[in-house]
């Protein structure tokens, strides 16, 4: 299985009928590195006998990593209970207010929802919908594979990440794998004109807005729910008023549309979501937020991937390592990128292989790694798509040089003591550093491993906050990791 090394911070919580985590670093999206991930009482994601539907929520620039922000500060907005966790979906979830059963049609259901936190750039611009795109096809679609109910997948967010929701529908295989979608106070911050200028009235629109519409429209398994508050003085209310009064001039009452009075507590103009995701407080033909998602079913909906990948290997030959896979059909495929790394965390391309584009036949591949690094490589393949969405391949491992050490850290991020836990048959002496990101050194260990699992402890606590760097180099072993002090 795929190997996700972002890291579970703080401990995870009891709340509304289920546990939520915080998971941060994770490097399979760069651009969406942060998740809030809340799974019901009773789930056990190694039962594929039991799916639940998925809603995944996107926050606003507010709560998103800023262009200028380092990792601490990104972390510490998204763990602030006034910031992030303030917001959209997961406030729901953190005041205890999201409901751990939900009836619909005399059936029970319990959701997964996951909240992302994604990146702003500098040109403060939300993240894109190739970057959401990723996110699912190599992260929560694989991570959760056994346990989503493919026909109830459902997408919102508030403010800029509304604008985002509207905007990945503009991709008619993106739209085919959603069942439902409430983009909440939609910000025009992505919804851009042609010239990547910021839209500043709701009648200059970016010309995506009538491939959107069109694919709301050819999509009859795609519900839409929009929800904004009158005198919204962040966003006008006319945005989402000319989607939806778009979309059901084309198809009689084929979007729905909620528009509240701004809400006395708390004051403010730009919080629809706070009533949209409480069930106590939202009602639409007698039913809640999530019974009218789940009167939502998509029954075509997969994931959109570019190849199906039969078979991936990576073998040592003499001094080289081979790589070689197989696909079953390829879909509007651009090429593989091998990808080789010595931690499993940072990665870096080593070559290209041209994919065969569309094909319904068998396909074979090779590649050649004729320089391959000392001790442990690990390779993964990019599998790119012609609109440059991609997925990972599962990862493979290849010792060179007699090195079969495995390294893990832990807890990271630490806040005083950690472990550092190295196992293998190799008995060696290795140098074990801590570094700051200009490369100083803070901490230098040197240990003789003469056992077959070795476990050094470290304490850090007198570090500043950060992010350092963890070597650990030895005979035929250069191993780094990035480390996170609290």
């Amino acid at each position: 299985m795929l190997i996700f090394s972002q890291t579970q911070y703080l401990t995870p919580l009891s709340v509304s009928g289920g546990t939520r985590t915080l998971y941060i670093d994770n490097p399979t999206v760069s651009n969406c590195p942060n998740t809030y991930e809340y799974v019901p009482n009773g789930f056990n994601i190694n039962d594929p006998a039991v799916k639940y539907p998925i809603i995944i929520g996107f926050p606003g620039l507010s709560e998103m990593i800023g262009p200028v922000e380092t990792n601490s500060q990104a972390m510490d907005k998204f763990i602030n209970p006034n910031i992030y966790l303030n917001a959209g979906i997961q406030q729901i979830v953190e005041q205890g207010n999201f409901p751990a059963t939900t009836t619909y049609n005399s059936q029970n259901y319990q959701f997964i929802v996951i909240g992302v936190q994604c990146k702003n750039n500098a040109s403060n611009t939300a993240q894109t919908p190739l970057d959401v795109q990723n996110l699912l096809n190599n992260y929560i679609f694989v991570k959760y594979a056994d346990k989503i109910d493919w026909n109830r997948i459902y997408l919102t967010g508030l403010s800029a990440g509304g604008g985002l929701v509207w905007e990945y529908i503009e991709n008619t295989k993106r739209a085919g794998m959603i069942a439902a979608i409430v983009p909440i106070a939609p910000g025009t911050v992505y919804v851009s004109k042609v010239d990547g200028t910021v839209v500043t009235s709701p009648t200059d629109y970016t010309p995506n807005f009538n491939t959107i519409i069109n694919n709301v429209i050819a999509q009859p398994g795609l519900g839409v729910f929009a929800v904004h508050n009158n005198g919204d003085q962040s966003v006008n209310v006319e945005v989402s008023k000319r989607f939806v009064n778009t979309i059901n001039g084309i198809q009689t009452n084929r979007a729905n549309i909620r528009i509240f009075d701004p809400p006395p507590d708390p004051p403010t103009d730009h919080n629809a979501w706070v009533r949209a995701y409480d069930p106590t407080k939202f009602e639409f033909n007698g039913q809640n937020m999530y019974q009218w998602l789940l009167s939502n079913q998509n029954p075509t909906a997969t994931a959109v991937l570019p190849v199906t990948l039969t078979n991936f290997d990576a073998v040592a030959k003499g001094s080289a390592v081979e790589l070689s896979w197989n696909t079953a059909s390829e879909s509007n495929s651009s090429y593989f990128a091998v990808e080789r790394s010595s931690d499993r965390q940072e990665w870096k391309e080593i070559g290209r292989v041209k994919a065969s584009g569309n094909s319904t036949t068998a396909k074979n591949y090779r590649f050649t790694d004729n320089a391959p690094l000392s001790g442990n490589n690990y390779y993964r393949l990019k599998m790119v798509d012609l609109d440059a969405s991609f997925k990972w391949s599962e990862i493979r491992k290849v010792g060179m040089n007699g090195s079969d050490l495995e390294f893990s850290f832990g807890p990271n991020p630490v806040l005083n003591e950690a472990s550092i836990r190295i196992s293998g048959n190799q008995r060696t002496r290795l140098n074990i550093t801590v570094t700051d990101l200009m490369g100083r050194t803070l901490r230098s260990i040197s240990v003789s491993k003469t056992e077959n699992m070795l476990n050094q402890k470290i304490n850090l606590a007198d570090l500043p906050g950060g992010q350092y760097v963890l070597s650990i180099k030895g005979d035929h072993v250069n191993y780094t990791q990035r480390i996170m002090k609290r």
